[in-house]
């Protein structure tokens, strides 16, 4: 297990003395302070965890085809009345357009 030095914020976990003991001795085994032994095997559940309810929050991964259409603008617009060249050239046409 890796092992790197970095401040973290604290989090009090209160056990019993035996099995603070049983941490120890298994932390002390492969070599790493025991906060560390026990973040580096919680982790992983929790982020498993995690993973499991944000997919079920979400029901599915959506695509972004599926955001678009669920975001789409669908009022109206400030120009809706005027063509594209009104709104590109403020009505003026070109020569060749006349």
């Amino acid at each position: 297990m890796n092992y790197r030095k970095t401040k973290k914020k604290i989090f009090p976990l209160k056990v019993s003395d035996a099995f603070y003991s049983d941490l120890r001795y298994v932390a002390q085994h492969e070599g790493v302070p025991v906060s560390a032994f026990v973040r580096g095997k919680l982790e992983p559940i929790v982020a498993k965890e995690l993973k499991k309810m944000r997919i079920k929050r979400m029901g599915k991964k959506m695509t972004f085809a599926d955001l678009a259409t669920l975001y789409a603008w669908r009022g109206k617009t400030y120009f809706e009345d005027k063509s594209v060249d009104e709104i590109l050239y403020g009505g003026k046409l070109h020569e060749d357009e006349k």
